[in-house]
């Protein structure tokens, strides 16, 4: 089975010095991407068509379906708004990890009904995640066996959060208060209810706080990748400063050998670009050899 490993987005303008300007740049070095601006506005055909040439079939997008359907309509009497999101994406149909509902906070238990009825309607030709916000989904009580129990009967993924390195985190940097304010404190529940397990790692912006926290995950994703196909997004507080792309490219080439040469390139070759502030070249990146500091603490996921 295959475990992908990618960022909240595929370009920042601080991450050129890297040699990543477009979705196929990235591409070359992640196997998915999250699909964060489909959430407020949906891709013209010609955009769609543009992110289909950049990228392969082994690449997987994983976009959130719109606000329209999982806030302002709360899932209801939205056949045609479903219907217009998947026609404009279907040229990528092949390339789809999974359409990913993000329900608000106000989304109770109550509601289940409503998200059983929205979900039992759409095709089952995709795989499809839920990430719940409310409180009660995470007390371990009914209203999160029932959230669970309806999730796994349908073959949905319960997409998972997991908030604590930015929470946790000492750093008092714009960036990193930022992402406090923006990133819910919910607790991390490793449930998995269908076979295309989805986690959030949200760091800060200090990989060596962060890098802790995500232990827990390093058994964990490779148990489940004995008999699924798990996603992991690797954010970080202050995109831009290129933290992000170097944790995720230690992770992808942790977990994928040696098809994530070019990111192990990446990792080992980012922090003395980035502290030289020059653009790196492939030539470069690939004669590049020092260990990047971080490498050894997931070794053990090859």
């Amino acid at each position: 089975m295959t475990l992908r490993i990618g960022l909240p987005q595929w370009q920042h303008a601080n991450w050129r010095v890297l040699g990543i300007e477009t979705l196929a740049d990235y591409a070359r070095l992640f196997g998915c991407v999250e699909g964060n601006t489909t959430l407020y506005a949906l891709p013209k055909p010609e955009v769609v068509q543009r992110w289909y040439d950049m990228t392969d079939d082994a690449f997987r997008f994983c976009f959130k379906f719109p606000d329209t359907i999982s806030h302002k309509a709360a899932l209801k009497n939205c056949d045609e708004l479903v219907n217009e999101c998947l026609r404009l994406l279907d040229p990528l149909n092949q390339r789809i990890g999974q359409y990913w509902l993000q329900l608000p906070a106000a989304f109770s238990p109550t509601q289940l009904t409503d998200l059983w009825a929205f979900l039992d309607r759409l095709p089952r030709s995709f795989h499809y995640g839920v990430e719940v916000r409310h409180a009660a989904f995470f007390a371990k009580g009914e209203a999160e066996r029932a959230l669970n129990r309806g999730l796994h009967q349908r073959g949905v993924n319960r997409v998972i959060l997991d908030s604590r390195p930015v929470h946790a985190s000492a750093s008092l940097s714009p960036a990193a208060v930022h992402a406090r304010a923006q990133k819910p404190r919910v607790p991390t529940h490793a449930v998995r209810t269908a076979g295309q397990p989805m986690v959030r790692f949200i760091g800060s912006d200090s990989v060596e706080e962060s890098l802790p926290l995500f232990d827990v995950w390093q058994q964990k994703l490779a148990d489940w990748q004995h008999d699924s196909d798990p996603l992991l997004f690797i954010h970080t507080a202050g995109y831009g400063s290129g933290v992000s792309a170097a944790t995720g490219a230690v992770a992808a080439a942790a977990t994928a050998g040696a098809d994530a040469a070019p990111a192990a390139r990446l990792a080992t070759a980012i922090q003395p670009v980035l502290n030289a502030g020059k653009r790196v070249q492939p030539a470069a990146v690939s004669a590049r050899i020092a260990p990047f500091p971080f490498s050894l603490r997931i070794i053990h996921y090859v």
